[in-house]
Parts: C-alpha cells; sequence; structure tokens
C-alpha cells in the first residue's frame, strides 16, 4: 500500500493568479494522483478589467533616469529593423 502523501498546496494573490503562474504545474500534479488545495488570500472584488488609457507610461515608469539614462541607453537593445 503506498502510503506517500500526494497532496499540493497551492497560494494565489488574486482569483486566477493560480491558473494563470502555476495551472500547467497544477494540472499535471492532478494528473498524477495529487489532492490539490488552492488558497486565494484576496476577493478580487476590488479589482478592475478596464485598461487605463494615456499619453505614455506613468510617472516613473521606464524611461531615462537623471545622469543614467545616456549610459544605459547606449548599453541598451539594437534597434529592430
Amino acid at each position: 500500500m503506498d502510503r506517500e502523501a500526494k497532496r499540493a498546496l497551492a497560494f494565489g494573490t488574486h482569483p486566477d493568479d493560480i491558473e494563470i503562474g502555476c495551472g500547467g504545474t497544477v494540472a499535471l500534479l492532478a494528473q498524477r494522483g495529487f489532492d490539490i488545495t488552492h488558497v486565494i488570500l484576496t476577493s478580487g472584488e476590488a479589482g478592475s478589467d478596464r485598461i487605463p488609457r494615456g499619453d505614455g507610461p506613468p510617472s516613473g515608469a521606464g524611461g531615462p533616469r537623471g545622469r543614467e539614462g545616456p549610459r544605459r541607453s547606449r548599453r541598451g537593445v539594437p534597434a529592430l529593423p
């Protein structure tokens, strides 16, 4: 008789984080006979499925940072055709 415990515990911060982040692994474990328990830490009620529209990235996101900017841009990824 196999007495090895086959259990897995998956944590997600938001609804569907587990499915998106590690759904393939969870499915594989389930196929192999593991008892899977999901723990979701928030209800998702405060979330939104709307994408904010604006003229560019949020303040502070991307772009050169002071004197570091020019040095970083020289080491950057080459332009694509």
